[in-house]
């Protein structure tokens, strides 16, 4: 959806990008733009990404959860040993899309505190501009471009994006859509890291102990992250690995912890702390709140 919104807003001639490995791009530009006005245009290379939220709390943690994505994608971009740098090209140009609404409170709000983070991007990357398309960026893009709308309407459900787009367009019909999506998997972030994922989900103790997965595995920093409810045990969970290491199952609060550190500086979080590392003798398939400090690190 948000691949045919950018062909309506930027113009014909990105490019998009289908499954799989991407690079850190949904859809790449390359040449002068009417975006984001006619009369100072961008020119040059820059990429669309789409951050996606299985589950939408209405909370701080959402932003949260943005923020941490996005922080691992200019990471990324910023260790020039990393494949997409070596391989690719860093972008000029930046337009994160999610369905995660952000709050314009100035200063403390969503949209500025994401805006800051990128900007102190900037210089290192050599950011030359960058936009947020936040769920209400991305409705107000759908009001105008009807064949998107309609193109996508069998994805709308309760507390999605286009709910607010759906009630106000089928409000004289009093007419109710709910449609079922299909929940996370479990599935890495490239091909091939099935069994090791699983592998760690079942020697953590499963569902009871790890619950549903809220989100799909998404690259994060140098490695692969899938993040859990927690189900029964009342307490998150997340799922990381290394490319060619065996995935560990840690409690939410320990990753976040190992995330917060260094927030807001170049290589801070699992980027300059590593990643947990699996316990060489067995006996510690999740590492819980109650003993982080037992764990080790590893980084690529």
């Amino acid at each position: 959806m948000c691949q045919a919104l950018a062909m309506g807003v930027l113009g014909p001639g990105i490019r998009v990008f289908g499954d799989g490995p991407d690079g850190g791009r949904e859809a790449s530009f390359d040449s002068q733009l009417r975006y984001p006005t006619p009369t100072d245009p961008w020119d040059g290379y820059g990429v669309l990404q789409v951050k996606y939220k299985t589950t939408i709390v209405g909370t701080g943690a959402d932003t949260a959860w943005l923020r941490s994505r996005i922080k691992a994608e200019l990471d990324a971009w910023a260790n020039s040993d990393n494949r997409r740098v070596k391989d690719g090209r860093s972008p000029r140009y930046l337009i994160v899309a999610t369905n995660v609404a952000l709050s314009s409170v100035p200063g403390r709000g969503g949209k500025d505190r994401i805006d800051e983070l990128i900007g102190s991007y900037a210089d290192v990357l050599g950011l030359k501009g960058w936009r947020v398309w936040d769920a209400t960026q991305l409705a107000t893009y759908l009001d105008g471009n009807e064949d998107v709308r309609r193109a996508f309407a069998g994805l709308i459900t309760p507390g999605d994006v286009l709910s607010s787009l759906h009630d106000r367009l089928t409000a004289p019909l009093q007419a109710n859509v709910h449609v079922t999506m299909p929940a996370a998997r479990i599935r890495p972030g490239q091909p091939g890291q099935e069994p090791a994922f699983q592998a760690a989900y079942d020697d953590a103790g499963g569902a009871s102990r790890l619950g549903e997965a809220t989100t799909e595995v998404d690259q994060d920093g140098p490695g692969w992250v899938q993040h859990f409810d927690g189900g029964a045990s009342g307490e998150s969970a997340v799922l990381c690995a290394l490319p060619g290491e065996p995935a560990v199952a840690v409690a939410g609060s320990v990753w976040h912890a190992l995330c917060a550190i260094g927030r807001g500086t170049v290589g801070g979080g699992i980027v300059g702390v590593g990643f947990p590392a699996v316990d060489p003798t067995g006996q510690r398939p999740y590492i819980g709140s109650e003993h982080p400090m037992g764990a080790k690190s590893r980084t690529s």
